[in-house]
């Protein structure tokens, strides 16, 4: 390699490895990016020295940090992690630990709310790279797996808005839950959610969601998470219709959303 490559590359490295405000997560990302596509782009200039390979190389080395899906601005998102499983039997984390795990992996302003494993917490970066790091941190530290869904604070507002069954009359809204599913339901998911035998339970399934109306409380309800998993090939876990519109008004109400 060119002595004005090397210059160039190690430039680079050091603008993007030590941007400011990168969260641990996103160093990471960047330096396995870079170290993947620079050993390549060596391999493929081995030779040339002059300027314009270099801005290439350089060019090259941006592309492969973008097609990662690193985002390199400093704004901070603002994100509500559901967990499935968590203080359930003997699978026990603190909620003190939970919000360390958060911090540990660069998180910031992190909030925890009761036992059910639910907490906002501001990153940077793309959901999906969140979920997979810190499901990796948990595994750590529980005797069972431990999946996690997140939502953003305008999901939230629209899962609220979009509750069916407020329109509907003689409801009683402390027997009103979602649940959360981790992904697309695919297009058969009414014909075999509608399968499930729901008793005197009442659902309706949007996108991500599935609203449930359970008379008798969601304990006794046919229609749990493991229900709804087998059903739909898919994670899901539930909260009540307080602890819904509780979650909103942290996340709302957090540094980012003034900011905001």
């Amino acid at each position: 390699m060119s002595a004005v490559r090397r210059s160039q590359t190690a430039a680079t490295k050091t603008k993007l490895t030590h941007y400011p405000g990168r969260s641990p997560l996103g160093q990471l990302e960047v330096k396995a990016a870079l170290s993947r596509h620079s050993s390549r782009s060596t391999r493929r200039h081995e030779g040339c020295t002059d300027q314009p390979a270099a801005a290439n190389l350089l060019a090259q080395l941006r592309t492969a940090c973008y097609s990662a899906s690193l985002d390199f601005s400093s704004t901070m998102a603002i994100y509500i992690a559901l967990l499935r499983a968590v203080n359930v039997g003997q699978n026990v984390v603190k909620m003190e630990r939970l919000r360390e795990l958060w911090s540990e992996c660069g998180c910031k302003n992190v909030t925890t709310y009761i036992q059910s494993g639910n907490v906002v917490f501001e990153a940077e970066g793309r959901p999906s790279n969140w979920s997979q790091a810190i499901e990796q941190r948990l595994a750590a530290e529980t005797r069972l797996p431990v999946s996690l869904i997140l939502r953003t604070p305008a999901e939230l507002k629209r899962i609220i808005a979009g509750n069916p069954f407020l329109k509907e009359k003689g409801i009683d809204r402390s027997r009103l839950y979602v649940t959360f599913l981790g992904g697309a339901s695919g297009k058969d998911a009414l014909k075999k959610l509608s399968a499930v035998n729901a008793g005197g339970d009442q659902f309706r399934l949007s996108g991500k969601e599935v609203y449930l109306y359970c008379p008798e409380g969601y304990g006794r309800s046919k229609l749990s998470n493991a229900a709804l998993e087998k059903a739909l090939s898919v994670k899901a876990t539930t909260r009540n219709w307080n602890t819904v519109n509780k979650l909103y008004e942290i996340a709302s109400s957090s540094s980012a959303a003034k900011r905001g």
